[in-house]
Order: C-alpha cells, then sequence, then structure tokens
C-alpha cells in the first residue's frame, strides 16, 4: 500500500513539473530580454544572431500566422520573418511548417517561472516575457 502511494505521488508531481504548452499560452506577442549562446563557438554570425534576438517582438497569432519584427534605434520595426507556426506534442513551436525545407524550431522551457524559447538545437537561449 505504501509502494502504491509513492509511485502515485511520484507520477503526480512529474506531470505537474513537465506541464505541456497549449496553444492559448503561446499566442500573442512576446519580446525577447535576453539572449545568449550555450555553446562555445567561433562562428562569427552568432554575435549577428543575438543582436538580432535581443529586444525582437515574437508575434504568434491563433490562425497560426508567425511574425518576427525588430525595432532599431530610430522606432522603426522591420519585419524579418513572415511565416507560419505549429505547436507540436513535445512542446516546440514549428516555423514555417508549410515550408519544410526552412523550418525553424523554438523549443519552449520554464526556468523559475520565467520563459525561454530555445533555437539552434538549443544552443541559443532567448528570456521571453509576455507583451500585455
Amino acid at each position: 500500500m505504501k509502494q502504491a502511494i509513492i509511485i502515485i505521488f511520484l507520477l503526480s508531481s512529474i506531470t505537474s513539473f513537465s506541464q505541456k504548452k497549449e496553444l492559448q499560452d503561446i499566442v500573442g506577442n512576446w519580446i525577447c530580454t535576453k539572449a545568449e549562446f550555450n555553446a562555445e563557438s567561433s562562428d562569427s554570425r552568432i554575435e549577428k544572431y543575438l543582436k538580432l534576438f535581443k529586444d525582437s517582438e515574437f508575434y504568434f497569432d491563433d490562425k497560426e500566422k508567425f511574425t518576427l519584427k525588430k525595432t532599431n534605434a530610430d522606432n522603426v520595426s522591420q519585419i524579418i520573418i513572415d511565416s507560419y507556426w505549429k505547436l507540436s506534442s513535445e512542446n516546440q513551436i514549428i516555423i514555417d511548417y508549410k515550408n519544410p525545407s526552412s523550418i525553424l524550431k523554438i523549443v519552449i522551457e520554464t526556468k523559475e517561472e520565467e520563459i525561454y524559447f530555445l533555437l539552434f538545437d538549443q544552443t541559443m537561449s532567448l528570456k521571453m516575457e509576455r507583451i500585455k
């Protein structure tokens, strides 16, 4: 009996920690407040990616339309990506699923109640905040 109670407790705690994101959790505007590269690399493009994503605005609408915008110092917004998205069962957002040759995967991670989007096989971490 004790073992059954322990197993039930463990299973319920595992499912509460590994929460699946739902469509309504993702839809809306998000801004990247911090961008970090999580691996060592000498690739010169990394700094460009970090600069591109920092302070960029991600928009996911409920009709699977995705837009990534970057605002420059003159407050002029430039659309960088205008595409489609889909949330998979593995908490990944698939960008441009209608064009498989240009798929970008975003893994969604929650750490200490903060949301992170992980890109490029989880080597780039973007701290995200929902825009009200």
